[in-house]
């Protein structure tokens, strides 16, 4: 548009010479009159007229709407923009779920210190356990995306997902996924021949997890099943010689995430019901004793589990009390989001009775390490 502009008035001063004076006008001066081809003029040149037109005409384009163009973006602001995407992708903005993987791995490392009589528990097994968890939980999170990018496209809570609002493709996506597997590789074989075995298990479980929620009717206990296995893991890792033990930490952990994902997804569980999609929260959503049977239900398996873990490995009166303790503060958080409380904020709250189990189970291995109980 601005170039039509500009010869539009070009031809106006080009031939503005061509006019043949009126009665009583003068002919127009000479520095307007165009010069035969070939011959001497007084004029201004044409490529000066250009010019002088398209600096006189610029303002009058901007104004009508024409920006000007942008600058090129920097190399800098070009990478920070793609890292943020990969960086949301694996939910590192969100480290409630990385601390919701790593606390059962915790656990089980914690729980077997008291079987081997080594506590406190060997804190570098927890370091590499806090890392891997950031790895796992990033490639799970990259590989949902991966699978639901259409349905996130069109649930009002997932559509800002980088996948879904296509920041990242597709490709580059697998690629991250790659990436991140690569990353935890080292991690897993740096610990002993039970826990690689047994941590190699769950790969394909948690990258297989987001099909559960188009194809099972309880995608919480499936998560359960797959978030709460680096419990055994943990207890394997570190050591330690009782099954049972590591068994009924691995139940209290999946039924703990039956609880505090059925509560995060019941924003979601309209959404999920137009799309077809299955989720716990559909099957309670407006139902409020059916949910409360299914969350009380969940809780109270997680306490028979925690009670069965404390017998097996023979802790005593304060791992009780710290258990007493985690279980009325899920207790609390439940009854919270019956009185209107946010469900995002319920799922941070799972971190802190994540944390009082975990810090029960330490009272209780201290005390079996030095002989009396706790």
């Amino acid at each position: 548009m601005a170039a039509t502009a500009v010869g539009a008035a070009g031809r106006c001063v080009w031939r503005a010479g061509d006019l043949p004076p009126r009665q009583g006008r003068s002919a127009p001066p000479p520095s307007l009159t165009p010069s035969a081809p070939g011959a001497p003029s007084g004029g201004l040149p044409l490529p000066l007229v250009v010019v002088v037109v398209v600096a006189a005409t610029a303002p009058v384009a901007v104004a009508a709407g024409v920006p000007p163009p942008s600058p090129p973006e920097p190399l800098s602001a070009t990478l920070s923009r793609h890292a943020s995407a990969f960086a949301r992708l694996s939910r590192l903005d969100r480290p409630v779920g990385t601390a919701l993987l790593f606390l059962p791995g915790a656990w089980g490392i914690t729980a077997a210190a008291a079987a081997a009589g080594t506590f406190p528990p060997d804190a570098h097994l927890l370091a590499l356990f806090g890392v891997g968890a950031a790895l796992l939980r990033g490639a799970g999170c990259t590989a949902n995306d991966m699978w639901d990018a259409d349905v996130d496209a069109r649930v009002a809570r997932t559509r800002q997902r980088p996948l879904a609002a296509r920041e990242v493709s597709l490709a580059a996506a697998g690629g991250w996924l790659t990436a991140q597997l690569s990353a935890g590789l080292p991690i897993l074989l740096a610990l002993n021949g039970p826990a690689i075995a047994a941590g190699a298990a769950a790969v394909i479980p948690a990258l297989a997890y987001p099909l559960a929620k188009r194809y099972v009717a309880a995608p919480q206990v499936v998560l359960g099943v797959v978030f709460n296995w680096p419990a055994v893991v943990g207890y394997l890792a570190a050591g330690g010689g009782d099954p049972a033990v590591a068994a009924a930490l691995y139940v209290a952990g999946a039924a703990w995430t039956v609880v505090y994902d059925t509560v995060y997804a019941a924003p979601d569980a309209a959404d999920d019901a137009a799309l077809g999609l299955s989720s716990l929260a559909v099957v309670v959503a407006g139902d409020r004793q059916r949910r409360r049977r299914l969350l009380g239900g969940a809780l109270a398996v997680k306490a028979g589990a925690l009670t069965a873990a404390g017998v097996a490995a023979g802790f005593g009166p304060a791992y009780w009390v710290g258990t007493a303790a985690a279980i009325a503060h899920v207790g609390r958080m439940v009854a919270a989001t019956e009185q209107g409380s946010g469900s995002a904020a319920a799922f941070e709250e799972s971190v802190v009775a994540g944390c009082l189990t975990w810090a029960a189970i330490a009272a209780g291995a201290w005390g079996a390490a030095a002989g009396g109980g706790a």
